[in-house]
């Protein structure tokens, strides 16, 4: 099944930040994976499958309308 994700990214000082940790946790033989697959640092909110996509932006939608911005 097709899935979908709601993720938060950083600011580019932060992303930085969180991409040489990665690299010294590699470093000091703590492989996380996500430096060479090549993802961005990110915090993943949800996963839904495509069968729940329709409720799930609704869902979102209306969460979005009741939190303050984080900036």
């Amino acid at each position: 099944p097709v899935q979908y994700a709601v993720e938060l990214y950083f600011d580019d000082a932060a992303e930085e930040l969180i991409r040489k940790m990665w690299q010294a946790l590699e470093e000091a033989g703590i492989p996380s994976g996500m430096l060479g697959e090549g993802f961005r640092p990110h915090v993943t909110l949800a996963v839904y499958e495509k069968k729940r996509g329709k409720r799930f932006v609704a869902g979102l939608e209306n969460f979005a309308t009741t939190i303050k911005s984080i900036t």
